[in-house]
């Protein structure tokens, strides 16, 4: 849904004018569309990982083997039944939020640009 708001904000005389000059669908698709949507890509690709990167039941579920856990879950895992290893949980926690907080530095431009393009009707 973010991503047909985003290419619904993009006129359609782009098109209209790549049909006049020549170009098929799949070219109007590739040379047209896809750069001007990459603000767009690019915002939706970063939150879908940022949301999967704290997905923490799904994990938890699914994982048996020490190597297959998530970092979520070997954080919960430092808490047990009669000790809470606070030190620790706080440690992965701060490891685990290092990789989101590159991610939205780096790229917080196509962030803010793929987010608040999509509403703009021409």
């Amino acid at each position: 849904w973010v991503m047909q708001s985003y290419f619904g904000s993009i006129s359609k005389t782009y098109e209209e004018s790549a049909a006049l000059e020549g170009c098929n669908r799949f070219q109007v698709l590739w040379h047209i569309y896809l750069p001007m949507a990459r603000p767009g890509i690019m915002a939706t690709a970063i939150l879908s990982f940022l949301i999967a990167w704290d997905e923490f039941f799904l994990s938890l579920i699914f994982t048996s083997t020490l190597q297959a856990k998530t970092i979520s879950v070997a954080i919960a895992e430092f808490s047990g039944k009669h000790y809470v290893d606070y030190a620790m949980i706080a440690t992965g926690g701060i490891i685990a939020s290092i990789p989101p907080i590159l991610i939205t530095l780096f790229f917080q431009k196509y962030i803010v640009m793929g987010m608040t393009s999509g509403g703009i009707k021409e």
